[in-house]
């Protein structure tokens, strides 16, 4: 009498020395699942459709009191991390990774191989990443060209300890404000004196371009534009009232 060998059900079988174990999968879209209860407790399950290339890898993490977590890949790129329990989206490739040697044991080699190469590619920095830190550097190299270009080794010093710029800037604001006082004091001066317009605006500008090339001959620094800017208005303005309305 020939001896009957005795099947395991097609829907359940163990794997061969992985404790991954198979069945066929329940959720629409997928043709067959994998799963196991890892020694730390962590439930993790792989449902997979090969001919869409599809791939659903679902963990129950242990360190979170079994809280659920699904990733859904399509053509090897990770197109829907979620919580299970909240329904947001949610980190789960990080959870996957730590997690890779488990899934380095799945039995179908295809299965294994596609789910191999997207927890690799986690691990890797993106080039989104890569991307952003390049746009960081060359945010700092323009800053250090500015510091070398613009400011003097003391004025640098504060630039890169972060010294707020209105302290390093006080002494500085006051020598202009003395400036603004001194041109008012002089247009103002000219205009009780004569009462002409056309002499006061013709002044003002004189002045403004006059301080300006005070602070870079003398003073031996940039002008300030804002400075020069309103001494040139505001003697234009008075040069065209006093000549056409005055």
């Amino acid at each position: 009498m020939t001896a009957r060998k005795i099947k395991k059900s097609p829907s359940q079988k163990d794997s061969k020395e992985s404790g991954w174990k198979r069945r066929a999968s329940e959720m629409r879209g997928y043709q067959m699942a994998y799963f196991m209860t890892t020694a730390s407790g962590d439930y993790l399950r792989v449902d997979f459709n090969l001919k869409e290339k599809r791939i659903r890898l679902f963990i129950e993490d242990a360190n979170e009191g079994g809280n659920p977590y699904y990733a859904v890949v399509t053509n090897g790129k990770v197109m829907t991390e979620k919580n299970v329990t909240t329904g947001r989206e949610s980190g789960v490739m990080d959870r996957l990774v730590e997690r890779a040697e488990y899934f380095n044991t799945l039995p179908p080699r295809d299965v294994r191989n596609a789910v191999r190469a997207v927890l690799d590619q986690q691990r890797k920095p993106s080039a989104k990443s890569a991307e952003v830190t390049d746009k960081k550097e060359g945010r700092q190299e323009l800053l250090e060209r500015t510091r070398r270009r613009y400011f003097k080794e003391e004025d640098a010093q504060g630039f890169e300890t972060g010294e707020p710029s209105i302290r390093r800037e006080a002494p500085r604001l006051f020598k202009e404000l003395i400036d603004v006082i001194l041109g008012l004091a002089i247009c103002m001066g000219l205009y009780f004196y004569n009462r002409d317009f056309v002499i006061v605006g013709i002044t003002a500008g004189v002045f403004g371009m006059g301080i300006g090339a005070f602070d870079m001959l003398v003073r031996g620094r940039e002008p300030s534009v804002i400075k020069v800017i309103l001494f040139l208005a505001a003697g234009l303005t008075s040069y065209v009232y006093g000549y056409y309305y005055f």
